[in-house]
């Protein structure tokens, strides 16, 4: 039976004399922890050497797994014996600095910037195909779910239309309010010099529609449903849930991922639009009531203003940061490292990573169409 390599470690042990050489292979977690303290604890006792132990097999790492460094180290102070560590991966270290005693008392090597250079170069190299894997898996999926739902529970893209749609209308409702007030006193305040206030509405009108509503849509989702989504995730897979889907022959990205693309490619046009129209609404209120440019040349003014072309850019971007959105956040949960923090940082990675996208996709799209004109 082949063994599970997140529940295996060993050490081998080269004696120096006064310094005993141990070098650690394996995972260091839940599972192992103890073991790992009890062996190597009572390893010292006996010995009553110094250490120098070289973590460069280690696989994978978690908080329990550095408490348990914690914890040796506290015993081998008690009896009088030196630790260090050596070699320690960049994955292992970022956790262990975590913990003030062990970087005081054992992390005496640093890294290199060339090895630390190097270990990010590989590291985004196998990120990058490990990414481009699952965006070619979840939109397979997502394809072939418009015409089958194997794979996915009964009723999952309602619900996740409701969690991802229907729940944000109060936040989008106003904050579109709000930036069509600063649009038109903005745009009122420089057009008034000129006698052009009127043009107030193409402004808002066509900056709503084409850049702000599916953008600034697009960022409250992915500040409030993106993150969600991550730490969703992250937390089972910490649980071992996504390895018991696996167990019952359930592809985690089928069950997770697919009813969340398919469920924001129907809510994010409705957001925006949304958005949109609320945008322009309380444009017009300013324009109406404050700029008393009349109710009916403001309208007219804006029908003028927005073409087809306009509202197909619009929502059509918002589909694009819908799918960014959902599979950042999902690829985010799918890579959580096996530790309560890891979801945490997840998360925040997860909107900082998708509102970063956001602005880069948003601006080679205007920059795209501006050379096309």
């Amino acid at each position: 039976m082949q063994q599970n390599p997140d529940t295996v470690w060993t050490f081998k042990i080269e004696d120096k004399g006064e310094l005993l050489l141990v070098r650690v292979e394996g995972a260091l977690n839940r599972q192992t922890s103890r073991d790992f303290v009890c062996r190597l604890g009572a390893f010292i006792k006996n010995k009553r050497k110094n250490l120098e132990i070289n973590l460069s097999g280690v696989s994978q790492i978690d908080s329990v797994g550095a408490s348990a460094i914690v914890g040796l180290l506290d015993q081998a102070g008690e009896l009088g014996v030196s630790i260090s560590y050596v070699e320690v991966p960049h994955g292992v270290r970022s956790i262990l600095e975590g913990f003030p005693a062990v970087e005081e008392k054992a992390l005496a090597d640093k890294e290199s910037f060339f090895l630390r250079f190097g270990t990010w170069g590989a590291d985004a190299s196998v990120g990058f195909v490990h990414s481009l894997a699952f965006v070619a898996e979840a939109t397979v999926g997502s394809l072939l779910g418009l015409f089958s739902r194997k794979g996915r529970r009964k009723g999952a893209v309602l619900n996740e239309v409701f969690s991802l749609g229907a729940e944000a209308v109060p936040v989008i409702t106003v904050i579109g309010a709000l930036l069509g007030l600063i649009l038109a006193f903005q745009a009122s305040y420089q057009l008034r010099t000129f006698g052009a206030s009127i043009y107030v509405a193409n402004l808002v009108g066509v900056s709503a529609l084409r850049e702000l509503a599916p953008l600034l849509t697009a960022v409250v989702v992915s500040g409030r449903s993106g993150s969600a989504i991550a730490a969703e995730i992250g937390s089972m897979k910490v649980g071992e849930e996504l390895d018991a889907l696996e167990v019952m022959g359930i592809e985690p990205i089928k069950y997770l991922v697919v009813p969340r693309l398919l469920a924001v490619t129907i809510t994010q046009p409705v957001l925006t639009a949304i958005a949109a129209f609320i945008t322009i609404l309380a444009g017009m209120a300013i324009g109406v009531l404050y700029m008393q440019l009349g109710f009916d040349a403001y309208l007219n003014q804006t029908l003028q203003a927005l073409q087809l072309k306009d509202l197909i850019h619009g929502l059509g971007k918002s589909v694009v940061f819908g799918w960014l959105i959902v599979l950042i956040g999902s690829y985010m949960g799918l890579r959580v490292k096996p530790s309560a923090e890891a979801v945490g940082q997840a998360a925040t990675r997860a909107v900082v990573a998708s509102i970063f996208a956001l602005i880069l996709v948003d601006g080679l799209v205007a920059t795209v169409n501006t050379l096309l004109k």
